[in-house]
């Protein structure tokens, strides 16, 4: 009599688990995107804003790459200078795409932090 190949209980559960495996991704998906969208646009006024944000605006609405508005105050043009140039023209392709507000701004957070989500998921 021929003995059947004993087949291992992981190929027979194997098809469950995968799908069981992919809804709880899109579910942990959708629940980071959701969580992302309202922890970045019911939030009230960043206190950075000013200093990350206004260079941007400046260079789509006047060419320049300054803080002219502020002055002197806080030494905002030395810091983000300073510590991180390309900060302040991060928010420009969103404002010259759309417009000059908050809603843009939060926008390239959320693609940005859309992006960095998927670059780790990999």
């Amino acid at each position: 009599m021929a003995q059947a190949t004993p087949r291992p209980a992981t190929t027979a559960l194997g098809c469950t688990f995968r799908w069981i495996d992919r809804a709880l991704a899109l579910l942990l998906f959708g629940w980071f995107g959701f969580a992302a969208f309202q922890m970045t646009f019911s939030r009230l006024e960043w206190h950075d804003w000013i200093a990350y944000a206004l260079p941007a605006a400046n260079f789509v609405e006047r060419g320049t790459l300054s803080t002219p508005q502020l002055g002197d105050q806080a030494h905002f043009p030395e810091t983000w200078l300073f510590n991180s140039p390309l900060m302040g023209l991060g928010p420009a392709p969103f404002y010259a795409a759309l417009h000059v507000g908050r809603v843009p701004y939060l926008a390239g957070v959320l693609l940005g932090a859309a992006a960095a989500l998927a670059v780790v998921s990999r």
